[in-house]
C-alpha cells in the first residue's frame, strides 16, 4: 500500500503540472498536493503508528503562524492564497511522507526516478511544446528553471541512496544532459556541488557549524547591502525592466534593489508582521512587465515580516540532522532566488527526503 501510494503522491502532480496551463499551473499543483496528502493519510492512519516528533511540531509552528498573520494583516490578495496552502499544510505533508517511507526499500526510489528520467525524455522528443521561445526544455514544469529544481531535489535524493557507481554515473549523465537542455546555469552549478558533495569526503564532513554561516549570511545580507545601496549609489546602474533587451542578470539586480527602496518605506508595524500576502505584487505590476520578485527572501520580509522570516528560516536550521539533509535544504534555499519558497511540488519532495534520511537511519554525517 504504501509504494501504490508513494507514487501517487509523487505522479499525479507530475501529470497536473503538465496538463495545466502556465497560469493555473501553481494552484492545481498547490490543490493536488493537499488533496492526494489529505488522502493518503487518511487510507495510512489506521495502519501506522503515529509519531509526532520535533520536526512535526517546527512545522506545525510554521502553519500556525501564516494563519496569524493572514489573519491579523489588514491586506491579504485572496487571489495568492494558493501560494500559503503549503505552508499551513506542512505539517500534514510531513505527517504524510513520514508514514509512507517506512519499510520502502532503496530499490523503489531509484526505479521511480528512473521513470521519471525517462518520461522526461520522452517529453524532450516527442514535441517542441515542452520547450519556451527561447528553447529552453520546460519538461514537466512549466518553467525550465522549476523543472531543473524538481529534478536536482530527486536525483539528490536518489544520489544519497544509491550505492552503485555505475548507476550513478549514469544517472549523471541523464540528468546532466537534461539540465543542459534547460539552459539553468545555476542549476548546474548546484549539480556540481551535489556531486562534490556526495563523494569529497572533505567537503562531506559540513558540520552544522558551518552552516550556521549560511543563515548568518541570509541574515546580514540585506542589510549590507542596504548600506551599500545608501552610501555608493555609483557602483549600481539601475536598468529599466521595461527594456526587453535586458539579461536576466541585469533584470534582477534592478529588481533587488527596487526591493530595498520598497523595503526602506515599510513602517515598524509593517516590518514585524509585514504587509500581507500578495502585498508585493502592487508595486511590481506599478513598474514592470515581470511580475516574478525572483527573490524570495524579499516576499519573506516584505509580505510576512521580520519576525516570521527569521523563524521559518531558523526551522530548517534546527531539522538538520545530517550532511545529507543540509544538502537538500541548501537546494531549497537556492531555490529562493527563483520564487519558489513556496512552490508545493519542491516543499513536497524537501520533506519526501528529510523523511527517507529518518526512516532509514542513514549515517551521513550526523550532526547534533
Amino acid at each position: 500500500m504504501n509504494k501504490v501510494l508513494l507514487l501517487i503522491n509523487i505522479l499525479i502532480p507530475i501529470l497536473v503540472l503538465i496538463l495545466s496551463d502556465f497560469e493555473s499551473a501553481f494552484y492545481f499543483s498547490s490543490l493536488s498536493v493537499l488533496i492526494i496528502s489529505i488522502l493518503s493519510f487518511l487510507i495510512l492512519l489506521p495502519y501506522k503508528t503515529l509519531v509526532l516528533d520535533k520536526e512535526y511540531k517546527y512545522f506545525l509552528f510554521v502553519s500556525i503562524a501564516v494563519l496569524f498573520l493572514f489573519i491579523i494583516n489588514s491586506y491579504n490578495d485572496y487571489d495568492k492564497i494558493s501560494s500559503i496552502i503549503i505552508l499551513i499544510i506542512m505539517p500534514l505533508l510531513y505527517i504524510n511522507y513520514n508514514l509512507l517511507t517506512k519499510n520502502v526499500d532503496e530499490n523503489f526510489f531509484l526505479g521511480l526516478f528512473i521513470v521519471i528520467t525517462l518520461f522526461s525524455f520522452i517529453l524532450f522528443i516527442s514535441s517542441n511544446n515542452f520547450f519556451d521561445s527561447n528553447q529552453r526544455f520546460l519538461g514537466f514544469s512549466k518553467s525550465p528553471t522549476t523543472f531543473s529544481l524538481y529534478y536536482i531535489m530527486l536525483f539528490s535524493i536518489i544520489l544519497f541512496l544509491s550505492k552503485n557507481m555505475k548507476i550513478n554515473i549514469i544517472l549523471l549523465v541523464l540528468v546532466s544532459f537534461l539540465l543542459f537542455l534547460t539552459k539553468t546555469r545555476t542549476s548546474l552549478v548546484v549539480l556540481i556541488f551535489i556531486i562534490l558533495f556526495r563523494y569529497n569526503n572533505n567537503i562531506q564532513h559540513f558540520s552544522k557549524k558551518y552552516f550556521q554561516f549560511i543563515f548568518i549570511g541570509i541574515i546580514f545580507s540585506l542589510p549590507l547591502f542596504n548600506y551599500l545601496f545608501d552610501n555608493y549609489q555609483d557602483l549600481f546602474t539601475i536598468y529599466s525592466l521595461r527594456d526587453d533587451t535586458a539579461s536576466s542578470s541585469i533584470a534582477r539586480i534592478s529588481f533587488y534593489i527596487n526591493q530595498l527602496s520598497l523595503l526602506q518605506k515599510n513602517s515598524l508595524i509593517n516590518w514585524t508582521i509585514g504587509n500581507g500576502i500578495g502585498s508585493s505584487q502592487l508595486f511590481f505590476s506599478d513598474f514592470s512587465n515581470y511580475y516574478k520578485a525572483h527573490n524570495d527572501f524579499f516576499i519573506l520580509i516584505y509580505e510576512f515580516g521580520l519576525i516570521f522570516s527569521f523563524l521559518f528560516l531558523f526551522v530548517f536550521y534546527k531539522i538538520t540532522k545530517n550532511s545529507y539533509s543540509i544538502v537538500l535544504i541548501i537546494i531549497y534555499l537556492f531555490s529562493f532566488y527563483h520564487n519558489m519558497f513556496s512552490n508545493p511540488y519542491l516543499i513536497s519532495l524537501l520533506l519526501l527526503g528529510l523523511n527517507i534520511i529518518k526512516n532509514k537511519k542513514y549515517e551521513y554525517n550526523r550532526i547534533s
